[in-house]
């Protein structure tokens, strides 16, 4: 063999192995390289959770019911005995299960809110002062109505509702309730509003009040019979927005902007309104 196929082969042979390694490295970078991508993947993938949109809550507003107490009302419960004689000028009467009442100006100088049982006369609620709280003509000359309506089933009691229209925007509004076994009037409420809605909020036989307005036309407030009391409560506001109730929907609501309404359903256990 002579010297130049020796060196003729060792320089073939060092050609292929280089060209080998160059094969290999590439082989090995573009595995590494998908190896790389594919865990990069995979990391982003778990470091990025599906998001869920939140819902939204609701709004809830808290009527704050209180206690309605006897000197709550615009003119409490005096019960005493009087006499016909008293009688300066008789505006009303009205008869109802047997009793007669009377609503008349006494010599007192007194509106008196009357009953008579057996002959007997017991006034029951008085309105003081009279000439100087209202102006007497406006009764005396026909001016001014007085009228009597029975209720059934109002804050748990029936009897009698008297409404004394002075002549303003409001009325001196009186809920007389009559105990069916003992045939007892009873003042339940006297106050001074611009009238009041008997309401069926829980869709049964009780029926529970609405007022409204009392020194604006949206002033609202609830008078409810809950856990044996009367109830109620201040105003109706929501964020200085007045709380309204619907009578053909029996649904509170709130006007929001643009005429836009915002209904609310009524809890009467827990005493909240929350947001449809």
């Amino acid at each position: 063999m002579s010297k130049r196929y020796i060196i003729t082969v060792i320089i073939l042979g060092f050609s292929l192995l280089l060209s080998g390694c160059k094969e290999k490295t590439a082989e090995s970078e573009t595995s590494a390289g998908n190896n790389g991508a594919e865990a990069a993947q995979t990391q982003n993938s778990e470091e990025a959770p599906t998001v869920v949109p939140a819902i939204e809550d609701k709004r809830t507003i808290n009527l704050n019911f209180k206690e309605f107490a006897k000197t709550d009302n615009t003119y409490p419960e005096n019960l005493h005995e009087t006499q016909a004689e008293q009688i300066r000028q008789t505006y009303k009467t009205y008869e109802y299960k047997g009793l007669q009442f009377i609503v008349y100006d006494g010599m007192d100088d007194s509106l008196h809110i009357v009953f008579i049982r057996e002959g007997d006369y017991y006034s029951l609620c008085q309105i003081d002062n009279w000439t100087d709280s209202i102006d007497r003509e406006t009764f005396e000359n026909g001016k001014s109505s007085i009228n009597f309506y029975e209720y059934q089933e109002v804050l748990g009691t029936s009897g009698v509702h008297l409404v004394l229209w002075n002549g303003a925007s409001a009325n001196n509004e009186f809920y007389i309730s009559v105990n069916d076994k003992s045939n007892n009037p009873a003042l339940l409420i006297s106050y001074c509003t611009g009238g009041f809605d008997e309401v069926n909020l829980e869709q049964n036989k009780e029926k529970e009040l609405i007022s409204y307005g009392g020194g604006l036309p949206t002033d609202f407030f609830l008078i409810v019979w809950k856990a044996g009391k009367l109830m109620w409560t201040d105003y109706l506001y929501y964020n200085d927005k007045p709380i309204f109730y619907d009578n053909n929907t029996n649904e509170f609501f709130i006007i929001e902007h643009s005429d836009k309404k915002t209904y609310f359903d009524y809890n009467m256990e827990d005493g909240i309104l929350t947001e449809k």
